[in-house]
């Protein structure tokens, strides 16, 4: 459940071990768009957008601030996309940011990184590009693996109370609010959807 990045790093994680992968996502993010643009018509698109409502990811209210990606989760990411970084850097326009030289952490007055003896390359780039590029990264690499259902929305957890265990969701698509909902089952169901999970809630209902 959910598209976004951590869905995306979940499901490039989860080849490794199933055949199968179905994302549920509730924005069109495969949009041409999104998948089909240069990286200067992706840019130009994006700061042309009034906000992330126009951008058709009203999910993401952090779409256009910057990241930084840093330590292990960067090395996680180029470990599941090898050619990620190299794309970034050389066809997005994206940089890295020296700890030690072109940062400066500073809280209650204190720089905390002022005496470092090891140097780290931190990468600064904002949401809406960096969810873009791996979202095609990963279509690029797996593809054969992964199905999205864009534009839809997961209602309810399917529960096996003898079990105890979660084997399916039911989900409904975003334009046809008033159909039935549709079951799909799975070996193991993982919830990406952020802060505005109902997963919790779901459960509880149980």
């Amino acid at each position: 459940m959910g598209g976004s990045i951590g869905g995306i790093v979940t499901a490039a994680y989860l080849t490794k071990y199933f055949k199968r992968i179905t994302i549920i996502e509730s924005d069109d993010v495969l949009s041409d768009t999104f998948m089909k643009s240069t990286p200067n018509q992706l840019l130009d698109y994006r700061c042309r957008l009034a906000s992330p409502t126009s951008l058709g990811r009203s999910g993401v209210s952090q779409m256009y601030h910057s990241h930084v990606l840093a330590g292990e989760g960067y090395i996680i990411l180029q470990e599941l996309f090898p050619q990620l970084k190299d794309k970034l850097l050389n066809e997005y326009d994206v940089r890295d940011y020296s700890l030690k030289t072109e940062c400066r952490f500073v809280v209650n007055g204190f720089v905390l990184n002022q005496d470092l003896t090891e140097d780290f390359l931190w990468l600064g780039i904002d949401r809406f590009t960096l969810e873009t590029v791996m979202r095609k990264e990963l279509c690029l690499q797996y593809g054969n693996q992964i199905e999205w259902k864009c534009n839809s929305r997961v209602v309810q957890l399917i529960v096996d109370q003898s079990l105890n265990i979660v084997k399916g969701i039911k989900y409904r698509q975003k334009h046809h609010v008033d159909s039935s909902s549709i079951d799909l089952y799975g070996d193991f169901i993982i919830d990406c959807t952020g802060r505005n999970t109902s997963s919790v809630k779901w459960l509880k209902e149980r």
